[in-house]
């Protein structure tokens, strides 16, 4: 590159980088929870203006979680890096163009007495440091400038994705207001016969969590895959039980945790939940069946190249309803979950027994 062409280059960015300050300014005095919502959705921009970056992120974490993942779930966890990409960008606004004293406002600490209280009595202190990396490497100054037009394209247009502690705020404050209603399920099997009765069902497994659009898509995102390969079949329990115990946690960690709702049908398959806030519920129940065995013929020449290789798998199919509920001040919301509304049927693999090879035999000379 000639120096004219290179002076060129770093006045095009510093002019490009001025045109953005008034963008970033805004990002950098948004409030915290309203600047991370839309960091995430210039991370989802991202995600989509650099189909380069995209496919590099899902080869790289496909290398690494391949083997343990879906690819539905590979696909949420490149979108989140994209994502985290551009909560860091919010966070640098707030960093370089804010007082020091707002970003270390942000910081908690705790167990300070003790790191004061070893340091005091002269002992050592160790301290661990990580580092939140991303999977998408976009350290390129395309990205760079891509970042900043999404920045004040997003900016102050887009609204933002309420974080997990806004979403609840409703439901505890109907809790406060005493607002609540009950959901009634009922789980059966159809009769086979039209004059017979429907056979209840026990034991399937419900709990009921305030209505997030991001949990939804999660969700969705694993029913879709559900047939793009053997390993997203037979993972796709994981995926469920993955975004399920995620959502759960982050309720609990905004102090909502008395928002995650469990119960589970008796003997005539009816299960009541009381005291829900009134609003919006996810309801997903699943039921889990017979554990069943199922043999496979292996070659021996697979065998003895693969000991491992299962030649009986033993599993269990795990059925899913999911439904969108409204629950209203002293109301009732009757569910029924029957073989005819079931959501998704997966299997869960418990285990597989190697087939042992056969010893070799001695070849006959002739």
């Amino acid at each position: 590159m000639t120096p004219s062409r290179s002076r060129a280059g770093s006045l095009a960015g510093a002019i490009g980088l001025w045109f953005l300050l008034p963008g970033a300014w805004l990002l950098a005095c948004l409030p915290a929870s309203t600047g991370l919502a839309v960091g995430r959705r210039i991370g989802d921009l991202l995600w989509w203006l650099m189909p380069g970056r995209r496919r590099l992120t899902l080869d790289n974490l496909h290398r690494a979680l391949g083997h343990e993942r879906t690819a539905g779930a590979l696909r949420r966890l490149g979108r989140r890096s994209f994502q985290h990409v551009g909560m860091n960008l919010v966070e640098g606004c707030r960093y370089f163009l804010r007082p020091t004293d707002v970003m270390i406002s942000r910081v908690r600490v705790e167990g300070g007495d003790q790191l004061k209280t070893a340091a005091a009595e002269g002992r050592g202190v160790p301290i661990l440091t990580a580092h939140y990396g991303n999977w998408s490497p976009g350290r390129t100054r395309w990205a760079a400038l891509i970042a900043g037009a999404a920045l004040v394209a997003v900016g102050g247009a887009m609204a933002a994705e309420p974080d997990v502690a806004g979403l609840v705020q409703p439901y505890q404050k109907g809790i406060g207001e005493r607002a609540v209603g009950i959901v009634a399920a009922k789980a059966y099997v159809e009769p086979s016969r039209g004059s017979a009765e429907p056979t209840p069902q026990s034991a399937v497994s419900l709990v009921l969590l305030p209505y997030s659009a991001a949990f939804e898509t999660e969700l969705d995102a694993v029913k879709a895959g559900l047939r793009d390969s053997v390993d997203s079949y037979t993972r796709a329990v994981g995926g469920i039980e993955a975004a399920r115990i995620d959502y759960e946690r982050a309720l609990v960690a905004v102090g909502a945790g008395d928002l995650v709702k469990n119960e589970a049908t008796d003997a005539r398959g009816l299960a009541e939940v009381t005291g829900l806030p009134a609003g919006d519920w996810i309801l997903l129940a699943w039921r889990e069946g017979g554990h069943q065995s199922k043999q496979h013929k292996v070659r021996d020449q697979d065998a003895k190249r693969y000991p491992d290789i299962p030649s009986s798998v033993t599993y269990s199919m795990v059925t899913y309803w999911r439904s969108r509920i409204t629950v209203r001040n002293g109301e009732t919301v009757e569910v029924s979950l029957s073989d005819r509304n079931v959501w998704m049927t997966a299997p869960r693999q418990e285990g597989g027994t190697p087939k042992p090879p056969r010893p070799a035999t001695p070849k006959k000379r002739r």
